[in-house]
């Protein structure tokens, strides 16, 4: 494939993709579902998104009809397509297939000439779904301003009895109802797991602390004399605290989100 394209323009193309060239998704197939005819209509995707605008087309979004003429294969925004309808440089993509027979990731087929096989790798920036590549999800409760961005992550599914404590309450760390793995019994074994309510949490974020502590003082920084349970702590978050898992809220508060603010109410 032939790359002799102005740099200039290669720079337009990289900054119009979800993440600087990233690995292609898993191929599936984009089709329309005709039971969703537009956006908010008893939840469904929108069938007439326009590709030409940044954040234009959400989650199973299909684009409008006039872009069967250039995304043909790409016409729906769904997790795991192995691409994307761009039309934000619509234009660079004509004059590149025009020049080249073919567009900038090597497809011939000119109906296909705007379908973009970029995604956001891990740790790279998303709004949506379906700009993250295969096996990651765009955390949307990373963000804790309006200045920063959410980022594509590891996905995760149901409970984790092994966690990780010392990753605390990350993404890859302990989510609600996970359990740490068996080798914090022994200064966690009444904090094992991160249930909402509990009494406290086993806290491996600063672990040789706990362990120096009782060392010195015969009982752990919140009073218990009980070695087993010296790395148990009994602090949570207050109301409006920033939070990622309701385990971390005090009082019976969950963690909850409004426009992308997640705190403890």
């Amino acid at each position: 494939m032939n790359f002799s394209f102005t740099s200039s323009l290669w720079l337009l193309l990289v900054l119009a993709t979800p993440s600087v060239i990233a690995k292609k998704g898993k191929k599936t197939k984009n089709t329309k579902n005709n039971n969703n005819i537009g956006p908010g209509v008893g939840g469904g995707p929108d069938l007439n998104c326009d590709p030409a605008h940044f954040n234009g087309c959400h989650d199973n979004d299909c684009a409008m009809t006039n872009y069967e003429d250039g995304c043909e294969k790409c016409m729906c925004y769904n997790q795991g397509n192995d691409s994307w309808c761009d039309g934000t440089i619509s234009s660079f993509y004509d004059d590149y297939y025009k020049e080249h027979g073919e567009n900038p990731f090597g497809d011939s087929n000119r109906s296909n000439r705007k379908c973009n096989p970029n995604f956001s790798q891990k740790m790279g920036h998303c709004k949506w779904q379906w700009e993250c590549e295969v096996g990651l999800t765009c955390d949307n409760k990373r963000q804790l301003s309006q200045l920063s961005r959410n980022r594509c992550i590891l996905s995760r599914n149901g409970r984790d009895f092994d966690c990780d404590p010392m990753k605390g309450s990350r993404y890859d760390g302990c989510s609600d109802d996970d359990c740490a793995s068996t080798n914090w019994e022994d200064g966690c074994e009444a904090c094992m797991c991160y249930n909402q309510g509990n009494d406290s949490w086993c806290d491996g974020t600063k672990s040789s602390y706990y362990d120096n502590y009782y060392k010195e003082n015969g009982k752990n920084p919140f009073g218990d004399s009980n070695r087993k349970n010296r790395k148990c702590n009994t602090n949570f978050l207050p109301e409006q605290g920033r939070c990622r898992w309701n385990w971390e809220c005090e009082g019976g508060r969950e963690c909850t989100d409004q426009n992308n603010d997640w705190r403890c109410r």
